[in-house]
């Protein structure tokens, strides 16, 4: 099996090796199977990018996936350890919550999964409240209790309007719809969720150090740079239920990992795929190919060109792309129509 670029391994007998075993790593395709137009071209193999290539396919367009890493699944793989034994590095949970989702799974034939708790029964875990703080080891009655008092403390975090904020997000898959119903909607997303956190009356400050580590732990940054709207959105796409919101987040996942996942969505796919090529440009201009006014260019220097990009490039890289001519280009495509 393949290993990964990035990432490392641990044990007590071999001690550190560089690079992951996963099935996430895939050949690109070869110099001499690609083109130089596409129709279009997607930037990222992570499941966004995944997912709107196999759909260009389906509908027979000439497509080119392009991804930074030397495998897929974004921030979404898993690493095989030891016998057999599959350990998720990023997303994981799933449930049939989500429809679109689920229905993948099941038209792949992978919607059969695990179930597990966060506290397991005679299990520990260890608690470091800070840097400055040193490491505590408790056991599973202790953390049972702490998720008893974080569920009470989401109760109190989501209640912007005395109902669990059923009132803000009515519509949680129309936000247009949403937003129209309820004019509070707006202000609210104006908050981050250390704004919502300062917010709370009665909370001491471990229980706001609680709220903080969990809600920014959906996200992974930290809870000054995400908005409160969308955790409040996850909830209401969760029937405004917490403990719907911790099965529906943190209960399931897919027994054969959501590699297996991401692999059955390429192998549909099917078409050019470049991998362990970061794209540093993507230019629009109408020069020398206008049907094709849009320039690709790789950090080894390769260029394809295409009618259309479709970027799924994550928020955390996108500023080391160069994107030119933009505006031209858009402005020429309004005066043609």
């Amino acid at each position: 099996m393949p290993t990964s670029d990035e990432g490392f391994t641990w044990t007590a007998k071999g001690g550190f090796q560089y690079g992951i075993t996963t099935e996430a790593v895939v050949p690109s395709t070869p110099p001499s199977g690609l083109s130089f137009r596409y129709d279009v071209i997607v930037i990222g193999a992570g499941f966004a990018g995944l997912t709107a290539a196999g759909d260009l396919a389906f509908r027979d367009k000439k497509v080119l996936l392009v991804e930074a890493r030397d495998r897929i699944g974004g921030r979404c793989w898993t690493a095989e350890v030891g016998d057999a034994t599959k350990m998720e590095l990023g997303g994981t949970r799933v449930h049939w919550q989500q429809p679109h989702v689920f229905s993948e799974l099941q038209r792949y034939d992978l919607a059969n999964f695990q179930e597990t708790v966060a506290f397991p029964e005679n299990g520990e875990f260890v608690v470091k409240e800070s840097r400055s703080h040193p490491a505590r080891v408790q056991g599973s009655a202790e953390g049972q209790d702490m998720m008893e008092q974080l569920e009470g403390l989401m109760e109190k975090f989501f209640d912007v309007d005395g109902q669990g904020g059923r009132s803000v997000i009515r519509f949680p898959f129309s936000t247009a719809s949403s937003v129209e119903q309820s004019p509070d909607y707006l202000e609210l997303d104006k908050l981050s969720l250390a704004d919502r956190i300062s917010q709370l009356d009665g909370c001491g400050q471990e229980e706001r150090s609680m709220l903080s580590a969990h809600t920014a732990s959906f996200y992974g940054v930290s809870p000054e740079k995400v908005s409160f709207a969308e955790v409040l959105h996850t909830h209401a796409l969760c029937n405004s239920d917490p403990a719907m919101m911790e099965i529906a987040t943190m209960k399931y996942k897919i027994a054969r990992g959501t590699t297996a996942f991401a692999r059955a969505i390429l192998d549909d796919y099917q078409k050019a795929r470049i991998f362990g090529s970061p794209v540093t440009s993507i230019t629009q201009t109408s020069g020398e190919f206008p049907d094709y006014p849009v320039t690709v260019t790789l950090e080894d220097g390769n260029q394809f060109v295409s009618k259309f990009v479709i970027s799924t490039i994550p928020i955390n890289v996108i500023s080391s792309i160069t994107f030119e001519d933009t505006y031209r280009v858009t402005r020429d495509i309004l005066r043609q129509n």
